[in-house]
Parts: C-alpha cells; structure tokens; sequence
C-alpha cells in the first residue's frame, strides 16, 4: 500500500492498485459494519483514474453498507455512476453580489473602499473562496493601510494587481514565503 516491497512477493501495479482498493474498501466497510461512516472528498473533477476506480467500487457497494458519501465538483464534471442506492444531488449557485460584499468585509476586518469592493466583487465571480484568497492577497500585499478604523489604498486601484483565479492566488501567496518555506 506504501509502494514499499514486501520480501518474497513482487505485484505489479495493476495488483497493487487492486489490493489498495481492496484493503481501504475492507476497512470502510469493517468501520462501517460498526457505526455509519461518512466519506467526504472535495473537488471531484481532479480525481485521478485510480482514485476514480476505488470510488466507483465504493459506489457500487453502497447499498449493502452504512456508508454516506458527500462529494463536491464542479458542475461541469458528471460522475458516471450508477447506484441503487439513495442519491441526492444538491446544486449550489453562485453566491450574490451582497454576501460576497459580506465576506469581503469580515476578512478585511471592515469596508474597504467601494473601488476595490467592486473589483474584488468582478474578480471572485460568485465564489466564497475566490472572495476570501482575493481579498487576503490584497491586504498582505500591502495595499491599504487602517487609517481611524477605516482602510484607505496605498495606491491607485488600476495599479493593485488582484489574482484572477485560484492558481493565480496560491502562487501569489507562495511567492511571499522564505526560501526554506517554498522548498518545503
């Protein structure tokens, strides 16, 4: 399961990648022969092909299980399972205009100024988390100062560089660590 060798047995990876399946399969059920058990795994759309395939087997043996499996994915990727099992599927639509604005401002700690709301607003198209890393990098980068309890810009907001997606964030953020923090 370690890819470590086991003395007297070579598997290939085919066997290995079945006896994997096998062993985690064995222990969720085993666990769940005792209490419910509930498996959680975000981000669907970047499962890789043998996580795919331990999933699908998860999948097709819930019904004979306690087992509730919450995922969350985009809404383009479409899980091709078919299950007698009980399923739900629960939509979640972007978030409005006004509860970014709220997250925005429990991040900052406050307003900030309309300009760089609404850039902030443009730029997380909806999503929770989007808002909350934009906003972080905004404020780490040193683009306000709090002035009387307010946040006033240290420069002109065309000139603030706001991270348009996801990677564009992490990368900002791993580029403000040391060198030993990057290697790790």
């Amino acid at each position: 399961m370690l890819s470590l060798p086991v003395a007297g047995q070579e598997l290939s990876a085919d066997d290995l990648r079945r006896e994997t399946f096998e062993a985690v399969g064995q222990l969720i059920i085993a666990e769940s022969e005792r209490t419910p058990v509930i498996v959680v795994i975000e981000d669907l759309q970047w499962i890789d092909q043998p996580s795919r395939e331990m999933l699908d087997v998860a999948v097709s043996e819930m019904g004979r299980t306690r087992l509730m499996l919450l995922v969350s994915h985009r809404p383009d990727y479409q899980p091709a399972w078919r299950t007698h099992a009980a399923y739900t599927q629960l939509r979640l639509r972007r978030l409005t205009d006004a509860n970014i604005t709220d997250i925005v401002r429990a991040v900052a700690g406050g307003p900030l100024p309309a300009e760089l709301e609404q850039l902030i607003l443009t730029k997380a198209e909806g999503s929770p988390f989007l808002a909350e890393e934009v906003t972080r990098s905004v404020l780490e980068e040193g683009n306000l100062t709090r002035n009387d309890g307010t946040h006033v810009l240290t420069r002109p907001v065309d000139e603030i560089r706001i991270p348009g997606t996801v990677q564009e964030v992490i990368a900002a953020r791993l580029d403000r660590l040391g060198a030993e923090a990057k290697r790790v």
